[in-house]
């Protein structure tokens, strides 16, 4: 995520969520599934590579906004006042 390069997951659990979440790029449902993985790679990344690369952009921002060193030691500071 901090390169900016869009996420294609072939994941479950809280990975998957993750990409969802950030809007970053496209999960197959669940991992194994390689037909799905394949439909996406031709529908989505080849037949449409500008909205690919856009997801680059989503996935560096929400890297900056949630995953940084600043970020992270802010939120553990809060953890720590709150207990």
């Amino acid at each position: 995520m901090s390169d900016g390069v869009p996420v294609l997951g072939m994941v479950n659990g809280s990975s998957n969520k993750l990409i969802s979440e950030a809007k970053c790029g496209y999960v197959v449902v669940s991992s194994g599934n390689y037909r799905k993985l394949a439909s996406i790679i031709i529908s989505k990344i080849l037949n449409d590579k500008e909205s690919f690369e856009a997801l680059g952009y989503k996935d560096r921002n929400y890297y900056k906004k949630n995953f940084t060193k600043e970020c992270l030691i802010n939120n553990l500071c809060e953890i720590f006042k709150t207990n």
